[in-house]
């Protein structure tokens, strides 16, 4: 699939892709990566043509149109097993909280309700778990609150505090958290500098050192990065409050 999915993004070559794996910690050898692209190829799923390199030729690999589709059906699949285990894990959590005969589950920036129809789809499948779900999405948006609107039954909100703590709550977010900005800082010779984008001497972005930042408390080497979100810590410092609550 990572294969696949770089090669639908641009044109790859073999050394190229053994470099980008080992960057997400898969260390394949030229002996499995070269029959794999072969094998793509041979399916229909990539095209290869010759290209000069220097005074050699190396080959070049791209999506076919079949290829393309195949990524997509694997996507899918992928996007609904994924949201089946999530749907797994809540009732496992409500069997250890004792099956209580109501529990509210939630999910923040619930998107078109794709996840969400899948999850419920798991839940399906253990005994007594779906009849007692409370369902509750925190959306803002009311375009996307039409769309949940067309896959599932639920009470909207906004807001975390309109949850209620009335009933045990399970709380999921997929990608959700993945909007908060977050703030970096890095280490100089003089201290921690908050990590901003300016104008180099060429005229180009980059990466510039800001304000001092004393209050951090990190023992780091120069050129370290660190990161926060105050957004976040408030979030899950409002998430740890209503678990108290609702036990």
């Amino acid at each position: 699939l990572h294969v696949l999915h770089h090669a639908v993004e641009g044109p790859i070559f073999g050394l190229g892709m053994i470099e980008e794996l080992a960057r997400h910690g898969y260390r394949i050898s030229p002996g499995t990566l070269y029959p794999l692209l072969h094998g793509l190829e041979k399916k229909g799923y990539l095209r290869s043509t010759a290209q000069r390199n220097g005074k050699s030729l190396r080959k070049v690999y791209r999506a076919t149109r079949l290829g393309r589709k195949a990524l997509a059906a694997a996507k899918t699949k992928v996007r609904e097993l994924f949201g089946e285990l999530i749907g797994a894990w809540a009732a496992e959590v409500w069997r250890r909280l004792g099956s209580p005969p109501r529990v509210r589950l939630v999910e923040l920036g619930p998107g078109d309700g794709t996840m969400m129809t899948d999850i419920l789809r798991a839940a399906s499948t253990w005994p007594g778990f779906r009849a007692v779900i409370d369902l509750v999405l925190v959306e803002t948006s009311s375009p996307l609150r039409a769309r949940q609107a067309r896959r599932l039954q639920a009470r909207w909100i906004t807001d975390l505090d309109e949850i209620g703590d009335d009933l045990p709550a399970i709380l999921v977010g997929n990608e959700f958290l993945d909007c908060f900005a977050i703030r970096q800082a890095v280490m100089t010779g003089d201290g921690w500098r908050e990590r901003l984008i300016g104008i180099g001497p060429t005229g180009d972005l980059e990466f510039i050192p800001g304000d001092p930042l004393p209050e951090i408390d990190q023992k780091a080497h120069p050129g370290d990065i660190f990161e926060w979100s105050p957004d976040l810590a408030n979030l899950a410092t409002r998430i740890g409050a209503l678990a108290i609550r609702t036990g």
